[in-house]
C-alpha cells in the first residue's frame, strides 16, 4: 500500500544557520517545468466534472536553481517548515488551492504498489483503451509522451472517448505538475487505478497529496548529496514569490490578475530572463537573512474569493466548490509554551516576532 504523507528526516543542511558558520553553495538543478501543452475544448465539460479544470490553466514556467537552493537550505525536515530569522513559514493546503486550483477536500490519494507488467498493461487499457509498447514504459513507469499520443488521437465523439481523453490529460498533469520525477517524462503506473473509475476522480484530495509530495521532496533535497529535486516546483516557486515578494523576479503589481490558479499569472514574464542569469544563491540567502515580518505576506493577492466563472467576487466559495471560510487560516501563529505547536494568533503576541504557517494535511 502507498499513501502520500510527508516523511520525517533528522538531517538538514540548515544546521549551521544562526551560528555564524558558512556553507558551500549547492546548485540543485530543477528540471523543466512544462505542463501539458494542448487541450481539446470539446472535453472541457467532462474535465470540469473531475475538478482538474483550473490546474489546466497553469502555463509554462522556468526553474531557478539559485532560489531553489536557498529555500532548501532553510528547510527543516523535523517540522516541515522553512526557518527564517523572523520565524517559520511553510506551504499550506490553502496555498495549493489558490496556486494550482486543486481540490483539497476528499479521500486520501492511496493505493497499492504493483510493479508487474500485467498490472501496467491492464490499467493502461482500462484508462486509455490502448496497450503500451515496449518503448512506452520502463518497468512500472509509463512514458508521458505515449500518453499524450493516446490523448491526441481520441476523436472525442462519444462519452467513452471523452473520458479516455480526460484521463490521459489528467495523467499528464500528474506527471508534469503534481508528482513529477526528475525528468518529467514518465509517471508511476500506481496512479492509474485511481483514474479507472472516472466518476470517482473528483472524490480524491489531489491537492493534499501534491503538498505531501512537496514536503517529502524537500526533505530528500535537504540531504547534502542531493543534486536534483522531483517535487512540484511550480507550487514551490509561486508560493515563494507570492508569500515573500522580495524573492520575486518582478513586483506582483506589474502582473495581470488571472484569477485561480495564481500560478498562471507568473507564466507571462519570460522577458525577465536576467533573473536566472546573474542572481546567485548568495543573493537569495541575503534576502532571506534580511527579511522582516512585514516582508512576508499573510494573504494571497487573490484573497477575494472566486465564483465558478473565475471572476473576483465577494464571498467564500472557491471555484472547486470548497468553502474557503472553513479552511485553516493563514494568519500568523506562534508556538505555545509547551512546544506542541498549537496555534496562537500572533496579533496577540507581536513581541514574539515569530510567524508560522502550519500545515493541515488531511491524509
Amino acid at each position: 500500500m502507498w499513501l502520500y504523507v510527508p516523511r520525517m528526516k533528522t538531517a538538514s543542511l540548515l544546521t549551521s544557520f544562526g551560528e555564524g558558520k558558512t556553507q558551500a553553495t549547492r546548485n540543485l538543478l530543477p528540471r523543466k517545468l512544462d505542463p501539458s501543452d494542448t487541450f481539446n475544448e470539446v472535453a472541457a465539460a467532462t474535465l470540469a466534472s473531475t475538478r482538474f479544470q483550473y490546474v489546466l490553466r497553469v502555463g509554462e514556467m522556468r526553474g531557478y536553481s539559485a532560489l531553489l537552493s536557498a529555500l532548501v537550505e532553510r528547510w527543516r525536515p523535523e517540522t516541515h517548515t522553512f526557518h527564517l530569522p523572523v520565524g517559520e513559514v511553510t506551504v499550506t493546503l490553502e496555498d495549493v488551492s489558490y496556486i494550482l486550483g486543486l481540490p483539497i477536500n476528499g479521500e486520501p490519494v492511496t493505493g497499492r504498489t504493483d510493479s508487474s507488467h500485467q498490472f501496467l498493461v491492464e490499467n493502461c487499457i482500462a484508462c486509455f483503451g490502448r496497450e503500451p509498447g515496449p518503448q512506452d514504459h520502463v518497468l512500472e513507469k509509463v512514458n508521458i509522451a505515449w500518453v499524450r499520443q493516446c490523448r491526441d488521437i481520441e476523436p472525442c465523439d462519444t462519452q467513452e472517448s471523452l473520458e479516455r481523453y480526460v484521463r490521459a490529460h489528467i495523467f499528464c498533469v500528474l506527471g508534469t505538475i503534481m508528482f513529477p520525477d526528475k525528468s518529467t517524462t514518465s509517471l508511476n503506473s500506481k496512479f492509474l487505478p485511481l483514474l479507472r473509475d472516472f466518476h470517482r476522480i473528483s472524490a480524491y484530495s489531489w491537492g493534499a497529496a501534491s503538498l505531501a509530495h512537496l514536503y517529502r521532496s524537500l526533505c530528500r533535497a535537504s540531504r547534502y548529496n542531493c543534486k536534483e529535486m522531483d517535487d512540484p516546483l511550480i507550487l514551490l516557486f509561486v508560493w515563494a514569490w507570492e508569500r515573500m515578494p522580495l524573492l520575486a523576479p518582478i513586483p506582483r503589481d506589474q502582473l495581470g490578475d488571472d484569477g485561480i490558479p495564481l500560478a498562471r499569472r507568473w507564466s507571462h514574464w519570460r522577458r525577465h530572463t536576467r533573473y536566472t542569469s546573474w542572481r546567485p544563491t548568495a543573493h537569495f540567502r541575503r534576502g532571506l537573512d534580511d527579511m522582516g515580518v512585514d516582508d512576508v505576506s499573510c494573504n494571497h493577492s487573490a484573497d477575494k474569493k472566486l465564483t465558478g466563472q473565475g471572476q473576483l467576487q465577494e464571498g467564500c466559495v472557491h471555484p472547486s466548490g470548497q468553502n474557503l471560510c472553513t479552511l485553516p487560516s493563514l494568519s500568523s501563529y506562534v508556538p505555545n509554551d509547551d512546544h506542541h505547536r498549537m496555534p496562537t494568533p500572533i496579533s496577540q503576541h507581536r513581541s514574539h516576532r515569530t510567524i508560522e504557517y502550519m500545515p493541515h494535511l488531511a491524509l
